[in-house]
């Protein structure tokens, strides 16, 4: 057999190994000597992961950021973390995560000695791990701090490691440290903890007003639980990943599968409806009744005074009536406004939109079906005639969003959808709306394929780019 087609075989075998992003970040930690231990995971089970948490000695911290980069992964920023990182890959249709950890964190508090940890691990597998001691108590740690029960799955392991033996000595030099020895005790079962919820939480209790005697992690802590709040700087916010397009694109649905698909990662996403008419939030019934129509009284003032303006096919069947200058300056006039009216209403419901489902979101990307830009059109179906000098200082005016996808497919695939849309108000939609986008210049999606594939395409061209606005707005 050729070599070109042994690499062409291997190739195929890793494109179908889920676990390929995670045995590469282990070999790329090997190689690069960087001192590492699996803290809960199990090499045997890594296809079934979706996250791997790796404990690196404290002074291999930059040596373990470059190695997981050649592996493929990068960062992602999270300020409520202390002393741990999530790089993310994204690889056959999803999100791998390793999450690095310089110390024994949970919610913020450090209960373990890591470095301690390191230096007496078990190597006799293909990855190092946590030694038998440190296993048993940072597992039991982690439900103690981290959980409201001891978890039914973390039972089996403790029984086991209590079974093969445990060194009272080890337990305590760890303990000692961070005042735990006294609460910490071998003879005491974890079964018997999974059975009294009274006594679990009477141990959490405890366990966590020893550590919060540490300064370090009453900051910790706080920071964990507020760090993501406080936004002092205005680009801190979740990124906006605005779906546009005419209507019958396919802007809900790949919306939907965008937003299935990044559920369950450390991506999560919010949602949000940007467009301008409809999904009111405040009470704008009587608002939208002022919505300006498709004539400009102003033109037509000006026409009727004879000066030479351009005026539409509508327009020009009302001057052949000779309406009277006084009529068309008084409607002017109301409908000035009118207009007026409505566009303040409209400023402070978009307003609205916007701080509580983007300024005030918790999420690191808020997908956002549609954006102001359909205000080109009057009831979103009929492109205005007049006032584009306005729309585009209120385009400009408002926040625009960190990323725009242009969603169009030929209009033999929007027959079928919308059967109700014809040729000429499809193409005059997607006319209007290039031109309008221009400035934004948008990435163009072609939707002629079901949204899960149009999802998966994407994200394998353009986690990266998403990741760093994300880091960028963190």
């Amino acid at each position: 057999m050729s070599e070109s087609v042994l690499q062409r075989a291997r190739a195929v075998q890793s494109q179908d190994d889920p676990a390929r992003p995670f045995r590469d970040a282990l070999a790329a930690l090997a190689q690069a000597s960087i001192r590492h231990a699996l803290l809960r995971d199990d090499v045997a089970e890594l296809a079934q992961l979706h996250d791997l948490d790796v404990l690196v000695h404290p002074d291999d911290q930059r040596g373990a950021f470059a190695a997981l980069q050649r592996a493929g992964f990068v960062l992602r920023r999270d300020r409520r973390l202390r002393h741990k990182w999530v790089f993310l890959r994204y690889w056959n249709g999803r999100f791998h995560a390793v999450d690095l950890h310089a110390a024994f964190v949970q919610n913020g508090i450090e209960y373990m000695d890591a470095r301690l940890a390191l230096g007496r691990l078990d190597t006799s597998g293909p990855a190092p791990r946590l030694g038998r001691e440190d296993f048993y108590l940072h597992v039991l740690l982690h439900n103690i701090l981290g959980k409201s029960e001891l978890q039914a799955k973390h039972l089996p392991v403790l029984a086991t490691l209590r079974a093969q033996g445990l060194d009272a000595g080890q337990i305590r030099t760890q303990t000692d440290r961070f005042g735990l020895s006294g609460h910490i005790a071998l003879d005491r079962e974890p079964a018997h903890l999974a059975g009294d919820a009274v006594a679990f939480g009477a141990l959490r209790t405890a366990a966590r007003g020893a550590l919060l005697r540490r300064p370090a992690n009453v900051w910790g802590l706080w920071r964990y639980r507020y760090g993501d709040r406080l936004r002092l700087r205005l680009p801190r916010r979740a990124v906006v990943l605005a779906l546009l397009g005419p209507d019958g694109s396919g802007k809900t649905s790949f919306a939907d599968a965008l937003q299935a698909h990044l559920d369950d990662s450390p991506l999560r996403p919010g949602r949000v409806y940007m467009g301008c008419w409809g999904h009111d939030l405040l009470p704008m019934r009587q608002a939208r009744r002022l919505i300006p129509p498709q004539m400009s009284h102003a033109r037509l003032l000006a026409r009727r005074c004879g000066l030479p303006v351009a005026v539409s096919v509508e327009e020009q069947a009302h001057l052949a009536s000779r309406p009277s200058p006084l009529r068309l300056a008084a409607a002017m006039l109301r409908y000035a406004v009118k207009g007026a009216a409505f566009f303040v209403a409209l400023s402070i419901e978009l307003g609205f939109r916007y701080v509580k489902a983007i300024r005030a979101s918790r999420r690191p990307i808020v997908i956002s079906d549609r954006w102001v830009y359909d205000l080109e059109f009057r009831q979103g179906k009929t492109p205005f005639t007049h006032g584009q000098m306005f729309r585009r200082w209120f385009f400009r005016a408002f926040p625009s969003p960190d990323g725009v996808l242009y969603l169009t497919t030929p209009y033999d695939l929007v027959e079928l959808r919308k059967p109700q849309l014809d040729r000429a108000q499809f193409e005059t939609m997607d006319r209007v709306f290039r031109d309008v986008l221009r400035p934004e210049k948008p990435l163009e999606l072609v939707s002629n394929a079901p949204p899960d594939a149009m999802v998966r395409a994407f994200l394998t061209q353009n986690w990266q780019l998403l990741l760093e606005r994300c880091n960028r707005r963190v």
